[in-house]
C-alpha cells in the first residue's frame, strides 16, 4: 500500500512527461526492468520510482520489448551512455571453428558470449557454425563454410529503431527478425544482391563464380531484394512474400519461384535409444533433405 501511495504522488508531481525533446530514449530488450535501467544508465536516487510514472509505465510489470523508455538527460550517467550507444552482437551458440578478425586484423576465436563490435568479420569452417543476437533479439545464424561481416547496427533517438547491417562475404546465413515495435530495420548485403526486412524469417547464399550469384528462401513475412549495384532503394525492390525463393544474379532480371512445401514428420516415440531414427513424408520434387537439431 505504500508502494503504490509512493507512486501514485509521484505520478502527479512529476514536473515533465516522458516524450520531450530533452529526453535520451532507449528501446527495451528482453529481461530488462525500470530498476535495472536506472542502474545502468543513471545516478539518480530512487530513480526507478520516478522512471515509471515518468513513461506511464506501471511497476512492477514487466517490460515489453521494443517499449520506449524515456530518461530526462539531466539524469543520465554520460560515460554508460556513450558505451549503450555503440550496440554490438553477442555470440549466443558457436559449434566447431570459427574465427573473428576485427578492425586491427587479428584473428580470435570465437567463445560464447563474445561480442562482435561493427567491422569485425566471422569465417566458419566446415561443420562449424555460430549464432549471433542483437539488442532487439533479432538473431542472425553463419552456417558451415561461411563468412560474414557485422558492419554496424545503431539506434536512432527519433523512432527507438534498430537498424543493423550484415554483408555476407561468401556461404549461408539464415536470419530471424522478430515482429515488434518500433519495428527493426535489418539488411544482408552479398556481392549480387541487397535484403532488407522488418520482422521476417528469411536465409540467403552467396554461390557461384565469384559469388555473383545468391539464392534466398523466405520462410516468414516479406523481404524487399534489389541487386546489390542497383542504384535502386529498398522502397522499389523487389517483394519476395512468404513460401517464395528468389535467384538474384548480376545483369540478369530477378527471378521468383514457390518453395516446396514443409515436409511432415510421423509421429515417433518419445524416448528413443542412440541412434534416433526419424520419418517424414517424402516429397517427389526433393532432391535432398537438411535436418538442423538444435537444444
Amino acid at each position: 500500500i505504500i508502494l503504490i501511495y509512493i507512486i501514485s504522488i509521484l505520478w502527479n508531481t512529476l514536473p515533465a512527461m516522458a516524450g520531450e525533446s530533452d529526453d535520451w530514449i532507449y528501446s527495451v530488450r528482453h529481461g530488462d526492468t525500470l530498476w535495472g535501467l536506472c542502474k545502468k544508465f543513471t545516478n539518480k536516487n530512487n530513480c526507478w520510482l520516478q522512471l515509471g510514472p515518468y513513461n506511464k509505465v506501471k511497476y512492477p510489470k514487466s517490460l515489453k520489448p521494443g517499449t520506449r523508455i524515456h530518461f530526462p538527460l539531466a539524469w543520465l550517467t554520460q560515460p554508460k551512455i556513450k558505451q549503450a550507444a555503440i550496440p554490438t552482437a553477442k555470440i549466443i551458440f558457436v559449434r566447431g571453428d570459427v574465427t573473428r578478425i576485427d578492425k586491427n586484423n587479428s584473428s580470435h576465436t570465437v567463445k560464447l558470449g563474445d561480442r562482435l563490435e561493427a567491422g569485425d568479420k566471422l569465417i566458419s569452417s566446415n561443420n562449424s557454425t555460430a549464432t549471433l543476437e542483437f539488442l532487439d533479439l533479432s538473431r542472425a545464424i553463419l552456417e558451415e563454410a561461411s563468412g560474414l561481416i557485422f558492419v554496424n547496427s545503431t539506434q536512432q533517438q527519433s523512432d527507438a529503431a534498430l537498424k543493423t547491417n550484415l554483408q555476407l562475404l561468401n556461404g549461408s546465413s539464415s536470419v530471424k527478425v522478430p515482429k515488434q515495435m518500433p519495428r527493426s530495420r535489418f539488411r544482408v548485403s552479398t556481392p549480387s544482391a541487397i535484403a532488407a526486412v522488418r520482422g521476417t524469417q528469411f536465409r540467403l547464399t552467396s554461390v557461384e563464380d565469384n559469388n555473383t550469384v545468391t539464392l534466398g528462401e523466405v520462410y516468414e513475412g516479406t523481404i524487399d531484394v534489389s541487386e546489390s549495384s542497383s542504384s535502386q532503394t529498398t522502397n522499389s525492390a523487389t517483394p519476395i512474400n512468404q513460401g517464395f525463393g528468389v535467384k538474384v544474379e548480376k545483369g540478369k532480371p530477378i527471378s521468383t519461384q514457390q518453395l516446396l512445401p514443409a515436409t511432415q514428420f510421423f509421429r515417433t516415440p518419445e524416448k528413443q535409444i542412440l541412434p534416433v531414427q526419424l520419418h517424414w513424408q517424402k516429397l517427389s520434387e526433393a532432391i535432398a533433405y537438411r535436418i538442423d537439431i538444435l537444444r
